[in-house]
Formats: C-alpha cells, structure tokens, sequence
C-alpha cells in the first residue's frame, strides 16, 4: 500500500509539474511590502492591484500634475510633489509624471510658454525639488506637453509644441541632468490648430519632434480603443490596436529621436457613454482580453526589433467624471465578483513571461 501511495504521489507531481510547465507562467515576484500604508493614492491602489495578482505588478506608476501657475505656486507644488516622490522611492517604485500644460481649469499659453515666460516658474519648481533633497533616481521620468498632437490643449501647432518641450527637458535637466525625459504624443495627429477631434489621422510625428539629438530618454504613444455610442452608425469602432497603437509609428519616432525606449499608453475600456443611459455601450471581459492580446502584439513586434518596450495600463473608473469611461478591470474592493479581473491577471502574466514592463494609473 505504501508503495502504491509512493508512486501515485510521483504521478501526481509529474502531472502538476507539466501543467505548470504548459502554462508557462513563471512564479510572482513577491509584492511590494506596506503598500496599503503609504499616505500617496496611486501606491495604496497598487496594493489592491498586487493583493489581487499575488506579486508584484509594476515598479513605475504614472503621476499627473498641472503646470504651476506663478513662482509661489511652483515652490508649494514642487513641495507636495516631492513629498510623492519621496513616498514612492520608500517603496521601490518609479514615478513617470506627466506635467499637463493647464493652469486649474485653462491651458497654458503656448506662445509664451515658446517665449520663454514661463521659465522662471519651472525653474523655481525644479530648484525646489532640488533643495528638498530629491536625488535624479527618484524624480523618475517627466512628460511635458503630454498627448500635445491633438486639440486636446487647444493649439496643436508642431513648432510650438517641440520649442516646449525643449524648453522644459532643459530646465528639468539643469537641476537634474542624469533624470530621465520622454515624449507622449497621441497616435492620431492633427493639423496645426484644428480643434475639431474629427479631423484626426496617422500621421508622422517628426513634426512634433524638433528636439536636441540627446535630451529625450524615450518615446511614449498612446491610442485607446473607442466606438461609437449605443445607436450610432456613422462611424466605425477603433478596436484594433494595431490600427489605434501602431508599432511602425512609435519605431519611426523612436528612431528620428535616436532612442531604444519605446512605452504605450493604452488600456480597454468596460463601458463608454456612461452618463447617458441610453447612449452606454459596454464590451465583455472576452472583448477587453482580445484587445489587450493585440497590445502585446504590438509591444513584442517593437521587443523582436530591438527596442525597449514597456506598456502603461491606463485603468482608472472614470465613470462618473466628464470622461464617462470605465477604464477599470474591478471596482474597487470587488475583485472577486468582476469578470474582468481575470482579463487583467492574464494580461500582467503576459507581459511578464515576455520580459515586457507593464506600468500602471489607477488612484484612489
């Protein structure tokens, strides 16, 4: 008895051992430690995401912040946002801050930006951040002028755009020049001041990219899937990352830049519309996974051709803000009753057996 017990016992371990093979999923990388006790949103909702997946997701999450509107307000900024910093270089994790060129509720001036007035204030801000003891490893990666291609900020002309950017990488690494810079432009680019969302269509970014050979670290795209809303037959769904997040794109403005580091932007949504009842549109868990397994696609196509590729998961319930998007794969505190979690852990495990980061937004 004993030896049948031995050897249906060596069965059975053959047997689990080649489904874990089968699955070629590798083991987590232990979770971030007191996560849930950091003081920073994006940090306490990470540990929701690792309590979730049982490891480690990501060790860069994404930040916004607004561009300061004076001198004063730059060193009050600069001093909360070195507080962040700080809380997210005790636990381990890389800060990519995306500064939008919005003052509250108004867009910057971009011609003034361009002539140099706002200067002084991101001087004083990075000064600040200086002084306060923040090292080069631990401001991370900033993105200025963010999505800049579109009429999202109301002036969408390249040379402006560039001459900004420019101008902010300067200042960033005058205080900081061992710091890590990027640019994000949008994958569907529109004329020189067309404010109509319409008029979009992919297109080159070398445009937008009269920079210095040298002073950008990587090159971010973004494209998120869209359709129209319930009832509407006019226009066609954008469903197909390798049309709304093209690889060639990114490769193309990576190698006008002289750069290897290529990120995406990018995520799927649950329900879109979702302030209108009776214009909501909502896509299965089944949906949201054949996208996400085109977005690996389109990160291991760019990893097979040489470049550094990571993907930040856009992932934030904006339901109820004026987006009226649910970008989230759960609400929170419902992991286990959502149908769309496993689409998420499937999606990390992905990424991870292919040795491609994954990055994340989400706050709480």
């Amino acid at each position: 008895m004993n030896r049948l017990i031995i050897f249906l016992v060596g069965v059975l371990s053959i047997f689990v051992c080649y489904f874990a093979a089968s699955q070629k999923v590798e083991a987590a990388t232990p979770k971030h430690v007191g996560l849930a006790n950091s003081t920073n949103p994006e940090l306490q909702k990470l540990a929701e995401y690792e309590n979730v997946y049982g490891g480690a997701v990501t060790d860069t999450m994404m930040v916004f912040t607004d561009t300061p509107k004076s001198q004063l307000n730059a060193r009050t900024a600069a001093t909360s946002m070195s507080n962040n910093l700080k809380e997210f270089a005790k636990y381990g994790i890389k800060p990519l801050v995306i500064m939008e060129p919005v003052q509250g509720s108004r867009p910057v001036d971009f011609q003034a930006y361009a002539d140099g007035r706002y200067d002084p204030i991101l001087d004083m801000y990075f000064k600040t951040l200086k002084n306060a003891g923040l090292t080069d490893v631990m401001l991370g990666t900033w993105v200025f002028f963010p999505e800049s291609n579109t009429p999202l900020w109301g002036n969408t002309d390249p040379g402006l755009i560039s001459a900004n950017i420019t101008r902010s990488v300067q200042i960033q690494k005058q205080y900081y020049p061992d710091s890590q810079a990027s640019v994000m432009l949008n994958s569907m680019t529109y004329d020189s001041d067309d404010t109509d969302w319409a008029n979009g269509r992919y297109a080159s970014f070398v445009p937008y990219l009269a920079i210095p050979k040298g002073l950008i670290n990587s090159f971010g795209l973004q494209g998120f899937p869209w359709v129209p809303p319930k009832g509407d037959n006019t226009d066609e769904p954008a469903t197909d990352p390798s049309v709304y997040l093209p690889a060639t794109l990114a490769a193309r403005a990576a190698n006008y830049l002289r750069i290897k580091a290529i990120w995406f932007n990018t995520g799927t949504f649950g329900s879109m519309y979702t302030d209108d009842w009776d214009l909501t549109v909502n896509i299965s868990p089944q949906e949201r996974a054949d996208i996400l397994n085109g977005v690996v696609t389109q990160a291991q196509t760019l990893k097979n051709q040489g470049y550094n590729v990571s993907v930040n998961l856009f992932s934030q319930d904006k339901s109820d803000m004026d987006e009226a998007t649910d970008w989230s794969y759960w609400k929170t505190g419902h992991s286990s009753s959502s149908p769309a979690t496993h689409v998420f852990i499937q999606f990390v495990r992905q990424l991870q057996n292919r040795q491609i980061p994954m990055w994340l937004f989400d706050t709480e």
